[in-house]
C-alpha cells in the first residue's frame, strides 16, 4: 500500500469518526430533551452542562458518552442512561430525606 493510499484511508477514517460522534451527540441531546432535562451547551455542543434540582452540576460530553458530577473525580461512561439513573436515584434520596 502506497503512502498516499494510507493517508487517504486515515483521512476517510477520521471523517467517519467525526460523523459518528456528531450523530451520538444529536441522539444524546434528543434523549435529554425527551426526558425533560434542561441543559446548557458549551463548546459547540461538545460539552453539556446539566444543573440538578439540588444545585449539583453534571458535566456531560455526549460525543464520548462520558459524564462527571462536578467536584467528583469519577468519570462515568454510561451516557444519558447513566445520567437519568443518577438523577432518578438522587431525586428518590431527596424525597426520602424530606419525609
Amino acid at each position: 500500500m502506497a503512502d498516499e493510499d494510507l493517508k487517504e484511508l486515515w483521512k476517510e477514517y477520521r471523517e467517519a469518526q467525526r460523523i459518528r460522534r456528531r450523530a451520538r451527540e444529536a441522539v444524546a441531546l434528543q434523549d435529554l430533551q425527551r426526558a425533560g432535562i434542561a441543559y446548557e451547551l458549551k463548546n459547540n455542543g461538545f460539552h453539556v452542562i446539566i444543573t440538578t434540582g439540588n444545585g449539583k452540576r453534571i458535566n456531560f460530553w455526549p460525543t464520548h458518552h462520558k459524564w462527571q458530577v462536578a467536584g467528583e473525580k469519577r468519570v462515568r461512561t454510561s451516557g444519558v442512561a447513566g445520567i437519568l439513573r443518577y438523577l432518578g436515584k438522587h431525586h428518590q434520596e431527596q424525597v426520602e430525606t424530606a419525609k
